[in-house]
């Protein structure tokens, strides 16, 4: 009796290999699910990233759409059009977008700063002067912005680095954002033109 209660107790060998076996087992699935899950988080960040940079795009094709020509006197050599187009950054007047802003229209610089963000700062504009406004982050770790301008009565022409002329606007305008090498996101084609007549 004594011997036979003695070997029920413990482990046989069989039994314990079982045991190590199927643990192993658990824990390359564990393993397996946990570098799934990782992947998946990335895979939804980089969607979630893309979609951002789809919405600025968005908004900036409404914001250039909308551009009215606008003219202010800053000297004795007469009146101005309000547009200041540069290859790096670019300034025009539009009407407000209804977002925390009164109504009338708002003077707009578009620009990277030197923490590489894409900046959009909305000033009102109340008889010919902009009033303090606010500056709108729109998106981090840019490499560079690069606007181009296509003439109103040239449009088999190449687009320009920049806008020289003062009294009209331009037909349209290409805006386009580059990221750093490495990073996923895609800046849309945005090649939009005004649809308000100089």
């Amino acid at each position: 009796m004594k011997a036979s209660a003695a070997q029920d107790e413990g482990f046989t060998l069989v039994e314990m290999l079982v045991s190590l076996t199927l643990m192993a087992l658990m824990s390359v699935y564990a393993l397996q699910s946990l570098r799934t899950i990782s992947e998946m988080q990335a895979i939804g960040a980089s969607i979630e990233k893309q979609a951002e940079v789809e919405a600025v795009a968005h908004r900036l094709r409404q914001e250039v759409e909308g551009i009215r020509p606008e003219f202010t006197s800053r000297d004795s050599t007469g009146q101005h059009l309000l547009f200041d187009g540069g290859k790096k950054s670019v300034t025009y007047v539009t009407a407000s977008n209804g977002e925390r802003e009164v109504g009338g229209l708002y003077v707009v610089k578009l620009y990277v700063n030197d923490q590489h963000e894409l900046m959009m700062e909305r000033q009102r504009l109340r008889t010919g002067t902009a009033l303090p406004g606010e500056t709108v982050k729109l998106l981090r770790n840019i490499e560079s912005l690069d606007v181009s301008y296509l003439p109103p009565s040239e449009s088999a022409a190449p687009p320009l680095e920049a806008w020289q002329a003062r009294d009209q606007l331009p037909a349209a305008m290409q805006i386009s954002v580059q990221f750093p090498p490495g990073d996923n996101r895609r800046w849309p084609p945005l090649f939009t033109g005004l649809k308000l007549s100089n």
